[in-house]
């Protein structure tokens, strides 16, 4: 059955899990003076009335998340926000090889991957990539460039599928040359 806002929200503050989760409500009518007031009495609530657009109802729902975490007590706050921004549990003391001549590359995803809890090694080439791997069995995925001086990614790959023990290593390949055919020869 339907319910009102009212109703889902004592269900929503009832649940053990929930009860502290700040709640917005996106409604085309400003709900009446009581029924906020009654809202407001239920939970930490923001009821957006006014926005048109995705745009205006992310930017007014998180200028209302924003003002909710900063008014939580202090351990509480640190441990949301530890939460949000620490590493991923999927993701961490996952081990990462990235192959690439261009240290910028490196340098950029390096620092994307370890926010999640990643451990990143890498080389500068493939002749380099393939002493790492060889060094390092337990690497969980390879971020393998394909253009590269000396040995490059396709025949680096190549050599991969030809060791039994990485022919089924996810590898994924990096290239800023997308031309047709290169999905195929990877």
């Amino acid at each position: 059955r339907d319910m009102t806002a009212i109703d889902l929200i004592k269900k929503i503050v009832q649940a053990e899990t929930a009860s502290e989760l700040p709640i917005v409500i996106y409604e085309t009518d400003a709900p009446s003076g009581s029924a906020r007031d009654k809202l407001r009495k239920l939970a930490e609530v923001a009821v957006l009335k006014s926005a048109r657009t995705l745009e205006a109802v992310l930017e007014e729902t998180t200028l209302f998340l924003h003002q909710t975490v900063n008014e939580l007590p202090t351990d509480k706050r640190e441990q949301l926000l530890a939460a949000i921004h620490g590493p991923t549990p999927d993701f961490a003391g996952k081990k990462v090889l990235i192959v690439d001549d261009d240290i910028r590359n490196i340098f950029a995803l390096t620092g994307a991957l370890e926010q999640h809890g990643i451990t990143v090694l890498n080389a500068e080439n493939g002749k380099d990539g393939l002493e790492t791997l060889k060094n390092n069995p337990d690497i969980d995925v390879v971020l393998m460039d394909i253009m590269m001086p000396e040995l490059d990614g396709y025949d680096t790959i190549r050599i991969i599928r030809g060791l039994q023990e990485f022919k089924n290593l996810p590898i994924i390949a990096v290239t800023a040359k997308a031309m047709k055919g290169d999905r195929e020869k990877c």
